[in-house]
């Protein structure tokens, strides 16, 4: 993440990022996945494009998230399958060029860890996660 001041303040016994508005730094990002192949193999990639933004509130509890990945950015290490992946029978990347993701809220927090209800859309259709 990078931000014109980095700064930390204490929540609940924590030390947390300061209130603003924060983007993800390309340099130090990953977003990956692993499926299961025929049930007997896994097969890990990532998206070589994506971009998010965090918003910590003043009250860390009402913060929020907004993601964006670029799914012709798909890479799995075997470049017929990354464009069969490209393809309608999965991404369909030319027509839906972006999966999204956009908090909705916090549903819960214990300790350091937060839980996010939001919206993902894939293919321009939106499910709850």
């Amino acid at each position: 993440m990078t931000d014109s001041v980095a700064s930390t303040r204490e929540f609940e016994g924590l030390q947390i990022p300061a209130a603003g508005t924060y983007q993800l730094d390309a340099a130090h990002k990953r977003v990956g996945f692993v499926v299961r192949h025929l049930m007997v193999s896994k097969v890990r990639g990532n998206f070589a494009e994506a971009d998010a933004t965090i918003t910590i509130a003043e009250d860390p509890l009402q913060s929020s998230v907004t993601a964006s990945i670029t799914t012709a950015s798909v890479q799995t290490g075997n470049v017929d399958r990354d464009n069969h992946l490209r393809t309608g029978d999965f991404f369909e990347a030319e027509k839906y060029p972006a999966i999204t993701f956009r908090s909705t809220g916090i549903k819960s927090h214990a300790g350091a860890e937060f839980v996010l209800d939001g919206e993902l859309t894939i293919k321009d259709v939106t499910k709850a996660v």
